[in-house]
């Protein structure tokens, strides 16, 4: 997972990692996990944050499916 362009969408949305972790009904903590790669993102997390961000296919490879590390 790219964590920087998930960071970058969400900053161009104004969208707080506080704020995408209470969507997610998920901890504080256990968000920074996941961006930071100590854990990884469940599907339902990233149908969510693709849904939240709106983001479309394309945005999504890069985000999610892209196996370059960030």
């Amino acid at each position: 997972m790219k964590s920087n362009e998930l960071k970058a969408e969400m900053a161009r949305q104004g969208v707080t990692s506080e704020e995408m972790a209470k969507n997610l009904n998920i901890s504080r903590s256990s968000f920074s996990r996941k961006m930071n790669g100590s854990a990884d993102f469940k599907l339902k997390e990233v149908v969510k944050i693709s849904s939240i961000l709106n983001l479309n296919k394309t945005h999504q490879q890069i985000i999610f499916l892209d196996s370059e590390a960030s």
